[in-house]
């Protein structure tokens, strides 16, 4: 598992330990009867008896250590789907990987206009899971407009995968009604209608009440991620018809 905000890639593989070379080595230290015995790494008393020959295996027959992959979970985002790759791993089977490419601070165009080669090589068993907008967001309608068209065009452009959008969280530091909560609620609800125009698409709606976010209330807690990323796990297993794990968080 490597470090996120990276890039993360959980695999599960089988460690295959070989004692032949072990055994080659004791006998020829010694050639005796003696049951070795191995303390901290160290062989004591290493007299064996010469295992019986094996034919080695022919090249067609060795393991193969390499993990078969049926699905890739690709996510983008910003802060807010910090951490969330290893969280997701843990609510889908191992016939999925995910990996995480985050961008705390970054806006929509920053976010969707990355990882474009690798995008293009994913099929219709992959997922692409992308959120950002928080950072566009500051009472500038224009830039609100700017923000929802990126959105909207990255969902186009790869149609040869699925696409599942996050939408923004309300800004608990600010009030409801406050112009950027405005702003926000507008976006999401223009996204809202919008993905369920495109048949590859869906939207998974982060409308977490005010406990579910840090002390700032700016981003999520834990329990406030962990159930996002159970609502996203539900999304993609929900897209290959697979049982989806329980939402209760």
């Amino acid at each position: 598992m490597n470090q996120e905000d990276d890039v993360i890639t959980v695999n599960n593989s089988e460690n295959i330990f070989t004692f032949s070379t072990l055994n080659n080595a004791m006998c020829h230290q010694t050639g005796g009867n003696n049951i070795p015995m191995i303390i901290n790494g160290i062989v004591k008393n290493s007299d064996i008896q010469n295992p019986p020959k094996t034919k080695p295996l022919p090249p067609h027959a060795k393991p193969d250590k390499s993990i078969k992959c049926d699905h890739k979970v690709h996510i983008i985002g910003d802060s807010h789907l910090k951490g969330s790759a290893t969280k997701i791993n843990q609510y889908l089977n191992t016939n999925f990987v995910a990996s995480s490419v985050i961008k705390p601070g970054a806006n929509i165009k920053q976010i969707v206009y990355s990882q474009e080669t690798e995008f293009k090589c994913l099929g219709k068993k992959d997922v692409i899971v992308v959120n950002g907008g928080t950072n566009d967001l500051d009472n500038n309608t224009e830039k609100t407009k700017t923000a929802l068209v990126h959105m909207l065009q990255f969902a186009q452009k790869y149609t040869n995968t699925n696409i599942i959008t996050v939408n923004i969280p309300l800004r608990h530091d600010l009030a409801m009604n406050s112009e950027i909560n405005l702003e926000i609620q507008d976006f999401n609800n223009k996204l809202s209608k919008s993905s369920k125009l495109l048949s590859h698409a869906d939207l998974v709606e982060m409308n977490f009440n005010r406990r579910y976010f840090t002390k700032h209330a700016l981003h999520l807690n834990n329990v406030g991620k962990k159930g996002l990323t159970k609502v996203i796990a539900s999304q993609i297993n929900k897209i290959f018809n697979l049982l989806a794990p329980e939402l209760f968080f």
